[in-house]
This record gives C-alpha cells, sequence and structure tokens, in this order.
C-alpha cells in the first residue's frame, strides 16, 4: 500500500462561537456518517498546502523566511507610500455546497464560507510567495488541469488554489452525493442553521503537519502589518 503524503498546511483557526459552531455540526454528521471524508479534521480554514518529505524542517525554514523578511520597507522609502496589509476577519458568510467535489471521492462536501475580506487574499499571496522562495511544495509534475488559474497556480506554487478562485472557507464535513438520500436531508438540516454573527481578527496563522487525517501544529506565524 503506497504511504500517505506528507503536507506543510497553512491554516487559520476559529475561536469562540464560530468553532463550536463548527464543532456541533460536524458532531452532528458523525451521528450518521462517522466515516465522513473531512469530519475529523479540526476547523479551519486553509491558505496553503505543500507537499514535504520533513515537515518539521519545513516548518523551520518558513518560520525563519518569515521572520527574516522586514515587515517595513529597507529601500530607504516611506512605509506609507506602500499598501498595508490589515489582518483578515474571520466571520461566517454563509452556507455552500461543492457538489461532487473531486478532491473528496466525489461526494458533496458541505462548507461555510468566509466573509470575503481582501485581506485574505493578500496574505494568502505573501505565504505562497514565502514558499516558492523557499523552494518548498514546488513540483514538476504535470499539472492535473488543463488550464486557466488552477494550473497558472500550481506551475507556480505547486497548490491550485492561489489567487482570487480560491475561496476561504470552513469544512464541515464531504457526504456522498445521492439525491432523496440521509446525506442530502443531513446537508439540507445544517444548512438551516444560522453561523453565529461577529467576527474575530486573526493575528497568528498554524503551521500545520498533515498526514491524511491527522493534523499536528508545529508552528505559526505571526501577522503583522506588512507592505509591500
Amino acid at each position: 500500500m503506497p504511504s500517505e503524503r506528507l503536507r506543510l498546511a497553512v491554516f487559520a483557526e476559529p475561536v469562540g462561537e464560530l468553532a463550536a459552531f463548527i464543532e456541533a455540526c460536524k458532531a452532528r454528521v458523525r451521528r450518521d456518517f462517522p466515516d465522513a471524508v473531512y469530519l475529523n479534521h479540526p476547523p479551519h480554514t486553509t491558505l496553503f498546502v505543500a507537499d514535504v518529505d520533513n515537515p518539521a524542517t519545513a516548518a523551520a525554514k518558513i518560520t525563519q523566511s518569515w521572520a527574516s523578511r522586514s515587515p517595513r520597507p529597507s529601500d530607504g522609502s516611506r512605509a506609507e507610500d506602500f499598501p498595508a496589509i490589515p489582518r483578515p476577519v474571520m466571520a461566517a458568510h454563509r452556507w455552500h455546497v461543492f457538489a461532487r467535489d473531486t478532491l473528496a471521492a466525489d461526494g458533496d462536501t458541505l462548507v461555510i464560507k468566509l466573509t470575503p475580506d481582501p485581506a485574505w487574499w493578500a496574505w494568502q499571496l505573501r505565504i505562497a510567495e514565502t514558499f516558492r522562495r523557499a523552494r518548498i511544495g514546488l513540483t514538476t509534475a504535470p499539472a492535473p488541469f488543463s488550464g486557466g488559474p488552477l494550473r497558472e497556480s500550481w506551475e507556480r506554487y505547486g497548490w491550485p488554489f492561489v489567487g482570487a478562485h480560491w475561496l476561504p472557507h470552513a469544512t464541515i464535513a464531504s457526504l456522498p452525493a445521492q439525491p432523496a438520500s440521509r446525506a442530502r436531508q443531513i446537508i439540507e438540516e445544517l444548512c438551516r442553521l444560522a453561523p453565529p454573527d461577529g467576527g474575530a481578527i486573526v493575528t497568528t496563522l498554524a503551521l500545520v503537519a498533515v498526514r491524511g487525517d491527522r493534523h499536528e501544529a508545529i508552528g505559526q506565524l505571526d501577522l503583522k502589518e506588512y507592505r509591500f
């Protein structure tokens, strides 16, 4: 049997009412589908993922690269001449289903989309470029996409979801895509629930070693004010 891939992921983790709501929704799915894809993953939104040989070594390299870059311009120019990246706000926006999700054995993947704060995409780009400069996650494997932004992201970063096509979200689980089934009933039941209002400013991102359903936090990235 082939070994599971080792990955280093960058997660933003919800706190408070949103984290509790996600866990409660997962618990509801678990009563009927305890082995559902993604169900046992901790609440999070994924900003970036890289295939690596050693997650701890890769995390140390990324942490060093991240910290070594000044959050302010170092070329003598004035900081106020550069656009600042604010910290993103993690807040629930609305329910969404990725129908026939090819990443989850063609199941229907139920997620909570996050409020589309532009800061999410700005920070994702900085993260992806940090990985690229450190040459972590890059691949020469043929892109499994015929073209468009998925292929462009794959070829530049080794992960297909960097850019405006990425949808920040927190996943509940992926259930069998069968109309008029128990799985469909549970999805409809959860979609009638209102996610909590309000949001929380994200100040750190977690570096997480991923092997299948096992996730281990092994570092973090601080979100200081950064100017391009």
